[in-house]
C-alpha cells in the first residue's frame, strides 16, 4: 500500500462527495472509473534535462549546471524540482541550476513518489556515467572522487551519512567486480549482459507529531496519533515502538491511528510519517513511566513509597529498583491503585530540541494531554546539520539485441537511512521503490491525444507498469546506524528513497551491455534498437 502523491491531496470529486452528503443528509460514497483517476487525480509531469559537467582527466569535477523544464498547467502550482539531487549530491565547487515551467492544456500534475529526485537523478547520475566512461573511470571510484563530506551549498556537516558502505556493500552483492569497462564485452548466449549503479539520496523529512499513551489497570497499553497508516506498516513500527519504551509485551500494546481526537501528527507522505510520529510515540511512553514512578513513591501501599524517581527502573512490565529489581511492582497495580480508568502522558516531537523542551515541562505545568508548542522555530537544527537518506542502486541486465528487450537480472540496493526499527517492513519499502523505478525506467509512459489533451491509456491494462513478472530478485540491505541529530531513536524515512537512482541504473546498465547511450525514458525495444 501506499498514496505514491495523488492521494495526499483533496481532488475536486473529494469535495463533491461531501458537499453531496450534507445535501441529502445521508452517507455519500464516490467512485472513480479507471479513466476518470487517469485523468483527474495528477501525474508525474514530463521533464526535460539538460546536464553539463566539467572535470579535469582525474575525475575532479568542478563545475555542474542542472536546467530543467517541466509542464504544468494553469491551475497547478506544482513542478519537479530535479536539480535539488544535483546540488547536494557530490562536491563540486561551481553548481548551478534553473528550473523553468511551461503550462500546456492537460490534468493537473502532482507529486509522484520522490517528486524531483526521481526524474532530477536519472539526469544526474546518467551524467556521471558518461562523464565516468569519457574519463575511462569506474563509475564508482568517480562518485568516491567527488563524494560530498558535508552539503556542499550549505557547508554544514550531514547529520549522518554512510553512503560509502553503500557503494562497497552494493558492488558486492551485484557482482561488480565481473563487470567490463567496455560496451558488449560480456554474452549469455545472444544476449549482451551489463552492469548498472546509481547512488540515491532523498531528504530526511520530519514534521511535528504529537502522542498519546495510556496504562491501563488490566496491564494493557494503548497509544495514538493523529497520523495514518497508509498500507505501509505504521501500526506495526509505532506499536513495537511504544512497546519496547514501555517494556512490554507487544501483545499488551496497541497503536491507534487517525482521528482527530488524538494528538495532531502529519500525513503519510514525504518520507517523513515514522521518523515523526515514532520519537513522540517513544516520548510519550517514557513520560507515562515517569507518571507511574512518581505515583509509585508517593503512595504508602507502594513499595517503592519513599525513594527517589533516579533509582527506578523500568521492564518487563514492572517498575522496581535499579539496584534490586526484586523490589517493585507491575504497572498495572499502580494504576489499579489510583482508582482511575487509566493514567496517560502525551508528548510532541518536533526536532531533538523540542523534544527535549516539552519533556522538561511538569505534567502539572500543562492540561492533561494538551502539548505545549515550541515558542519559536530557532530550536531547529536545520541550521547545524544537512538531513538526508543516501544510498546505492546495482543492477545487471539482459539485452536481446535482436529485440531490443530488456530484462533485469538482479538488484541490490543498499541503504543509510539511520536506525531501521523494523527490516521487514523497511525491506518491503525499498522493494516496492524499485519495482515503482523498474516501471518508470522501462515501460511506464503516457501519451496525450493532441485534439483533446487527454490521455490515451485511459485504463491499467493500457497503461504497462511493473509487474511481478518484470521484477528480478530484489537484494535490499541496510546500514543501519542510527543518525545522532535527526530525532532521539535516529530514525529517517525510506518511503521514497528506493525508486531514486533505480531508472539511471538500468539505462547505465543498458549502455555497458550495448554501448548505446539512452537518456529518454522508458527504454521501450525501439530506443534500444535506434
Amino acid at each position: 500500500g501506499g498514496g505514491f502523491g495523488t492521494k495526499g491531496g483533496v481532488w475536486p470529486h473529494t469535495m463533491m462527495a461531501a458537499m453531496a452528503a450534507r445535501v441529502v443528509n445521508r452517507p455519500v460514497k464516490l467512485a472513480l472509473m479507471r479513466q476518470h483517476m487517469v485523468t483527474t487525480t495528477g501525474h508525474r509531469p514530463a521533464t526535460e534535462q539538460t546536464m553539463r559537467l566539467g572535470a579535469d582527466a582525474s575525475g575532479d569535477i568542478s563545475a555542474m549546471r542542472h536546467d530543467v523544464l517541466t509542464d504544468s498547467n494553469e491551475l497547478s502550482r506544482f513542478f519537479e524540482t530535479c536539480a535539488f539531487a544535483s546540488k547536494i549530491m557530490y562536491d563540486v565547487p561551481n553548481f548551478g541550476m534553473e528550473h523553468a515551467v511551461v503550462n500546456v492544456n492537460i490534468g493537473a500534475p502532482t507529486y509522484m513518489r520522490a517528486p524531483g529526485e526521481a526524474p532530477g537523478m536519472f539526469a544526474l547520475e546518467v551524467a556521471l556515467d558518461e562523464l565516468a566512461y569519457a574519463l575511462k573511470m569506474d563509475p564508482i571510484a568517480l562518485r568516491l572522487k567527488n563524494y560530498a563530506e558535508q552539503d556542499p551549498q550549505k557547508k554544514i556537516p550531514w547529520s549522518s551519512k554512510q553512503l560509502r558502505q553503500c557503494y562497497a556493500r552494493g558492488a558486492e552483492l551485484i557482482g561488480w567486480t565481473n563487470r567490463q569497462a567496455e560496451p558488449r564485452m560480456t554474452r549469455q548466449g545472444n544476449y549482451l549482459i551489463g552492469y548498472g549503479c546509481a547512488s540515491a539520496t532523498y531528504p530526511a523529512n520530519r514534521r511535528a507529531a504529537g502522542a498519546r499513551v495510556r496504562l491501563y489497570p488490566d496491564g494493557r497499553a494503548i497509544a495514538a496519533s493523529g497520523g495514518n497508516d497508509i498500507g505501509t506498516g505504521a501500526y506495526t513500527v509505532f506499536r513495537q515502538v511504544t512497546a519496547d519504551a514501555l517494556g512490554l509485551p507487544i501483545d499488551k500494546v496497541l497503536f491507534e491511528l487517525g482521528d482527530t481526537a488524538f494528538p495532531e501528527a502529519p500525513v503519510a507522505g514525504g518520507s517523513w510519517l515514522t521518523a515523526s510520529i515514532a520519537p513522540a510515540a517513544a516520548e510519550a511512553s517514557e513520560l507515562a513511566l515517569q507518571a507511574i514512578g512518581t505515583l509509585a513513591v508517593a503512595d504508602a501501599k507502594s513499595p517503592l513509597k519513599g525513594r527517589n524517581l533516579a533509582e527506578l527502573g523500568f521492564g518487563d512490565g514492572r517498575v522496581f529498583l535499579k539496584d534490586n529489581p526484586k523490589v517493585g511492582e507491575t504497572l498495572a497495580a499502580v494504576v489499579k491503585r489510583t482508582g482511575k480508568p487509566y493514567v496517560e502522558a502525551c508528548a510532541r516531537a518536533d526536532t531533538m530540541a523540542a523534544a527535549r523542551d516539552n519533556a522538561g515541562l511538569k505534567q502539572s505545568q500543562k492540561p492533561p494531554c494538551v502539548l505545549v508548542e515550541p515558542e519559536s522555530e530557532t530550536d531547529r537544527d536545520e541550521d547545524k546539520y544537512a538531513f538526508h537518506s543516501f544510498g546505492a542502486q546495482f543492477c545487471k541486465v539482459r539485452v536481446d539485441p535482436e529485440l531490443g528487450t530488456v530484462r533485469v537480472l538482479d538488484w541490490a540496493s543498499v541503504v543509510d537511512a539511520g536506525t531501521i526499527l523494523n527490516p521487514k517492513t523497511a525491506r518491503n519499502q525499498i522493494m516496492g521503490g524499485v519495482g515503482f523505478g523498474i516501471g518508470m525506467a522501462m515501460s511506464e509512459e503516457t501519451a496525450y491525444d493532441p485534439r483533446d489533451g487527454r490521455p490515451v491509456a485511459r485504463n491499467l491494462a493500457d497503461y504497462h507498469f511493473a509487474a511481478n513478472a518484470d521484477v528480478s530478485p530484489i537484494q535490499v540491505e541496510f546500514v543501519n546506524i542510527a543518525d545522532p541529530h535527526i530525532n532521539r531513536l535516529g530514525v529517517r524515512g525510506i518511503g521514497e528513497i528506493g525508486i531514486c537512482g533505480v531508472p539511471a541504473a538500468i539505462a547505465n546498465a543498458v549502455f555497458n551491455a550495448t554501448g548505446k547511450r539512452l537518456r529518454d525514458l522508458p527504454l521501450t525495444p525501439d530506443k534500444v534498437m535506434g
